[in-house]
């Protein structure tokens, strides 16, 4: 007796055509594809969050050791007006500096992101990157504190007290606080 095409089960095709879509199996290629693909996405996930962290978002700008944005922020809307206008004047004073250090940062990340993607992946190349990185930070770093030490040398006693009140509050996190057996 003829069978009806809509009576076939979906698993059986007939001879010469491939099954229906929905009727093939995961085999084994197709669990390693995509255990593949998760992964790749974990490792990316995870070298970007920790590019993140370690060299936070790309317009940050350089603080002295100690600050963050948030406490320099605070810090520069505490202080009285003529000396927000000194710390303004000897930031305008180390600007050039500053953008140059800012630049050889920004330059350094790219290489680390060039090593990062490189195919054939070097571990060499990307220890190297991450060297060049962490010394263009602490450069820019540098620049910065001496721009900070001038300024604190002009500052009353008391307005020293003031910020030094501030470092001590601890910045704002949206995440959990750094162990203090971490250092």
């Amino acid at each position: 007796m003829a069978q009806d095409k809509h009576d076939l089960d979906p698993t059986e095709a007939p001879r010469g055509e491939a099954p229906a879509p929905s009727a093939r199996r995961w085999g084994p290629a197709r669990w390693a594809l995509a255990a593949s693909l998760c992964l790749n996405l974990l490792f990316i996930g995870a070298a970007a969050g920790l590019a993140l962290r370690l060299h936070g978002h790309p317009h940050d700008q350089a603080a002295p050791a100690g600050f963050d944005r948030f406490t320099l922020r605070r810090v520069m809307r505490m202080m009285p007006e003529d000396e927000r206008a000194r710390a303004h004047e000897l930031m305008r004073a180390h600007r050039d500096e500053l953008r140059a250090a800012r630049d050889r940062r920004d330059a350094a990340r790219a290489q680390l992101a060039r090593a990062l993607a490189a195919e054939p992946f070097s571990a060499d190349a990307l220890r190297a990157a991450l060297r060049a990185a962490r010394e263009a930070e602490r450069s820019m770093r540098d620049v910065a504190d001496d721009a900070f030490v001038a300024f604190a040398a002009t500052l009353s006693p008391e307005a020293r007290r003031r910020i030094a009140e501030e470092l001590r509050r601890p910045p704002p996190h949206s995440g959990p606080r750094p162990r203090a057996d971490r250092e």
